[in-house]
């Protein structure tokens, strides 16, 4: 038995504890103070919440009366899925706990049968909780219990964190080497395999990876490191040519995050070059990318080529988008390019002269890039939040960037990605501000608003749970009941059914409890489909503003 609880004080008709243990955490929290009851053990029901002596040892343990047997209770924790092995006689029995202490006032404890169906409810949830958590699933292409899965991203974000801060090799002896091959899945899923890469081989702690581990990462490492470096011969060439025809343009994201931002330009994983140019001088920079041999990409969509237009070079096949603004085609959002290039700057960047944005305008562009065009994955959007913040969220002035982004119409995003932030990471690091305007759920509603694609990603989440609720019902019922559940019962199972006991009714709010809860929880984590399903940004950020 753990429940054990420590004496405070006591009064001629109450005892006072402090709460310690496991078992009965679906009720109860540690340090929590229970007010219990003077009383005699005939006084008690099946349901009630007791508190009793150990024999021979002086500790109070707290545990919920399943059953009288000729006098004595039979007990168990809420969590527990048999009773205790020992009776609790009349000399151990203490008292009822009747309320406990929480915000500032006594709370009711449920006894009866109120809490037979409370403790029936969350041992029900529980069981079948466990047994889909036993389900084998395949991560990386080997088979892993789904208890591992769930503690996934733990491990994934303490180790990105940890190599951020240098000590990826403490973090590394920590991690259990059964998990490996779901952190690597899940670290090229996000793109950051390059960074992790990079991070352990600067700080001395590849000899503490699997050999397989090692070589996936550099493999991925070595390709992001060769993409990387034809980038930068496009970039410098790019920019050359431009000055030269005196076209101005502004670098954005990739390069100058890399350089900025990360360890090392390899460090971050890229697909294309961005860059802003003035609405009248597109015309003069799609001729020096004609000139330099880049094939231009028609889009599908004509309102997207009126604001973007996609180049791509046969040799080497470097991509470039070049932008008249940054606000998404598809979205009425107003952003003033005037005032972005006003405050704009000159900047180095891979060793030759480049224009950017400034501090306020590189937050918005990552809040709205990585909300409305990314949909907030992978998770290297998130990341280039994090050290933006780091880096530069000392030098944001806050009460101009907050009142911009009402402005512009992304309030919500920006306190989506903060939100975000906070969740994962440790504010104190990252310099975010206090305020919040906006509570998470209007945060993910405007984004599913917002971004049209999103829409299309709830809509297939939701029929995912449809299906989802027939593969819980036949993991805990049997494959046979999915079948029968669509056919009508025949008249003699009617009448079988009206000779059977009258079935309790907490038992049947539980299960219908439990589907919804079940069907709703458990589909954020995808334990059927976890390779598919599960290393998806979208599950991951409910999985971060849930906790």
């Amino acid at each position: 038995m753990q429940d054990m609880c420590v004496h405070i004080s006591s009064d001629d008709e109450h005892l006072y504890l402090l709460y310690h243990g496991g078992s009965m955490r679906s009720l109860f929290q540690p340090l929590e103070r229970l007010r219990v009851k003077r009383c005699s053990i005939d006084d008690v029901s099946k349901g009630d919440v007791v508190v009793f002596r150990q024999e021979n040892r002086d500790m109070y343990i707290v545990h919920r009366v399943k059953e009288h047997r000729s006098g004595d209770l039979v007990t168990q924790g809420d969590d527990r899925v048999h009773p205790d092995k020992e009776v609790v006689t009349r000399e151990q029995f203490v008292g009822l706990v009747d309320a406990v202490w929480r915000n500032g006032s006594w709370k009711r404890v449920a006894g009866g049968h109120l809490g037979r169906g409370r403790a029936k409810l969350w041992q029900s949830i529980r069981t079948s909780h466990q047994r889909l958590l036993s389900y084998p699933a395949t991560v990386g292409g080997k088979k892993v219990n789904n208890s591992t899965l769930a503690q996934l991203p733990i491990y994934f974000f303490r180790l990105l964190i940890a190599c951020q801060q240098g000590r990826s090799r403490e973090e590394i002896l920590s991690i259990p080497l059964h998990v490996w091959p779901g952190i690597t899945a899940m670290a090229t899923r996000h793109e950051l395999t390059s960074y992790l890469y990079f991070s352990f081989e600067h700080q001395e702690a590849l000899d503490l990876l699997p050999n397989e581990v090692i070589t996936t990462l550099r493999d991925h490492y070595q390709k992001a490191w060769a993409r990387q470096q034809r980038f930068i011969q496009a970039h410098l060439s790019i920019q050359f040519e431009l000055a030269q025809k005196g076209v101005d343009c502004i670098s954005l994201k990739g390069l100058w995050y890399a350089q900025e931002l990360y360890p090392g330009p390899s460090a971050r994983a890229m697909t294309d070059l961005d860059y802003l140019v003035r609405p009248e001088d597109m015309d003069k920079a799609l001729a020096v990318f004609i000139e330099l041999g880049y094939n231009r990409i028609q889009a599908e969509d004509s309102a997207a080529s009126e604001k973007e237009i996609w180049l791509q070079h046969p040799v080497g096949g470097v991509k470039v988008d070049l932008h008249r603004d940054l606000v998404p085609y598809y979205s009425d959002l107003s952003w003033d390019t005037n005032e972005i290039w006003s405050r704009s700057g000159e900047v180095t960047l891979m060793g030759a002269p480049a224009r950017v944005l400034g501090i306020e305008d590189q937050i918005l562009h990552i809040i709205v890039h990585g909300s409305l065009e990314h949909m907030l994955q992978p998770l290297r959007v998130l990341f280039d939040a994090r050290l933006a913040m780091e880096k530069w969220g000392t030098q944001v002035d806050w009460k101009v960037l907050r009142p911009q982004a009402e402005q512009m119409g992304v309030g919500a995003a920006l306190d989506l990605m903060l939100e975000a932030l906070r969740k994962v990471f440790v504010e104190q690091e990252l310099n975010l501000p206090p305020q919040r305007r906006y509570p998470p759920e209007k945060c993910v509603h405007w984004l599913l608003q917002t971004a049209p694609i999103l829409k299309h990603e709830a809509l297939l989440q939701l029929f995912a749970a449809r299906d989802y609720v027939f593969y819980l019902r036949s993991r805990m019922y049997g494959k046979s009941d999915k079948v029968q559940a669509s056919v009508a019962p025949s008249e003699s199972k009617r009448r079988k059914r009206k000779k059977k006991t009258r079935i309790n009714p907490f038992y049947l709010v539980s299960r219908a409890i439990k589907f919804l809860m079940l069907s709703v929880g458990l589909l954020a984590s995808s334990i059927r489909h976890p390779e598919r399903k599960y290393i998806t940004y979208f599950q991951l950020l409910m999985w971060m503003l849930r906790r």
